[in-house]
């Protein structure tokens, strides 16, 4: 090789150098975009989950339903009390009886007047406690259904945002990615052009720039995705401000395993099932209580003016014990369907337990595969990125190839996805099974410091 090849050989080594240290130093910056942002204006993202709950139609929803609950149960306890009537009527009242007419009246005319009250007191009424019971237990159900649909509109905003910067950070490592590539054709190229290369080596930098292209546009479409579903939970966004201050989701207390087993008997889809099945029952219970009378004691008091054709005052009052028994034919097969119903309930908490716990079971595995490979691919990407250094230096001193230098920064970039990749798919797999506990909360949200 002449001297004039040797120097052209030299100045493509220098600059695949210069260039891929600019394109490593400017995709390293994609993790930390953060870094001289500017501090007039943060997008509060804690602020946008929390309304983000709190405006969800489920969930105003949800609180309209249980304040009408919680007033039905307010009504129903009311019951209890005693209930008071009263009537009074005044006006012109004509009598005309067979009494009257054989005495040679033509009738009595008079001006009636009267007022009445009745005082009941229920002792006795199997269904008024039956709805109190009803009452209570919906409350109940409601109050933890609220719970949980929070839980859930929390996770789906989280995992809005975890798939958002994930893949948001993903795709710039593509874009790096793909300027590399591009630059190495470039270099082989020349190198080709001026007999110094191989075709076979510009033919493989062009399959490796079409495969960094479709990749590129792969992750673009994530991207993409991501940044229409997280704008469809938050509205529009700057993602340079979502960086400014990153969260993840907090660690659960002590070994899964052990978390999960404290949490799982507290679930409150399986509380919401068991009312269910208390609700049921006492459906059944007041079904059955159609079949029994009730009991109740009566005050009366009684004024009349002219009453009835007697130019007289009349006062009567009386304490009474009433007893009302009422029997139908479809008592029966009412409390045989009441019957069933609960059955029905019982059957729905099994299957719901077993399902819950089938899928916690497979969320926690995943979680534990995740957590590993979070911890194997960050060594990874130290070890890649320790690789490129020592490469990049032997490179400089002419002991390494364009190729392999351009490889070592590839395994980087492969490593920072798999990283990445691990790292948000964790926070998800939390979230999920601290919903799937029935645990996660706007508490369980802390800065990613």
């Amino acid at each position: 090789m002449n001297k004039n090849n040797l120097k052209i050989a030299f100045m493509g080594r220098l600059f695949t150098v210069m260039m891929v240290g600019a394109i490593f130093a400017a995709s390293s910056a994609v993790s930390y975009a953060q870094e001289g942002a500017s501090d007039e204006k943060k997008y509060d993202f804690g602020l946008a989950i929390r309304d983000l709950v709190s405006s969800d139609r489920r969930v105003l929803s949800l609180e309209n339903q249980l304040l009408a609950a919680e007033e039905d149960l307010k009504a129903a306890k009311f019951k209890l009390f005693p209930s008071l009537s009263v009537t009074g009527d005044a006006g012109r009242e004509f009598i005309d009886s067979p009494s009257k007419r054989s005495s040679g009246s033509d009738g009595s005319n008079l001006f009636r007047e009267n007022i009445g009250a009745t005082l009941t007191q229920k002792i006795f009424d199997p269904s008024l406690y039956s709805s109190i019971r009803t009452s209570s237990i919906s409350v109940d159900i409601l109050k933890s259904t609220l719970q949980t649909t929070k839980s859930t509109v929390l996770l789906d905003g989280l995992v809005a945002y975890f798939e958002l910067i994930k893949s948001y950070k993903n795709f710039g490592y593509q874009i790096s990615k793909e300027k590399l590539v591009k630059q190495l054709l470039n270099i082989e190229s020349i190198r080709v052009d001026q007999g110094s290369g191989l075709a076979v080596d510009e033919l493989q930098a062009r399959s490796a720039l079409q495969a960094a292209a479709q990749q590129t546009v792969i992750s673009r479409g994530q991207y993409r995705s991501a940044s229409e579903r997280f704008r469809g939970f938050f509205g529009d966004f700057d993602i340079e401000e979502l960086l400014e201050a990153e969260i993840k989701i907090s660690d659960f207390d002590g070994e899964i395993d052990d978390f999960v087993a404290e949490w799982i008997d507290r679930n409150p889809q399986i509380y919401q099932l068991q009312q269910a099945v208390l609700l049921a029952n006492e459906a059944r219970k007041s079904s059955e209580n159609s079949f029994l009378p009730t009991l109740s004691l009566d005050g009366a008091a009684n004024w009349e003016k002219d009453a009835g054709g007697e130019l007289s005052i009349r006062r009567d009052w009386s304490i009474l014990l009433k007893l009302n028994w009422a029997l139908s034919p479809d008592l029966l097969p009412s409390s045989k369907s009441a019957s069933a119903r609960a059955l029905a309930a019982v059957d729905d908490l099994k299957s719901t337990e077993d399902i819950l716990s089938r899928e916690l079971k497979a969320n926690v595995e995943s979680y534990k595969a995740a957590a590993s490979a979070v911890l194997f691919a960050r060594n990874t990407l130290n070890i890649a990125e320790e690789i490129y250094k020592a490469q990049q230096k032997k490179s400089a001193e002419g002991q390494l190839t364009e190729v392999e230098l351009v490889g070592a920064l590839m395994g980087v970039f492969d490593a920072r996805v798999n990283f990445i990749t691990a790292k948000y798919d964790r926070n998800i797999l939390r979230a999920t099974i601290y919903n799937d506990l029935g645990v996660l909360d706007l508490g369980k949200v802390v800065p990613d410091a």
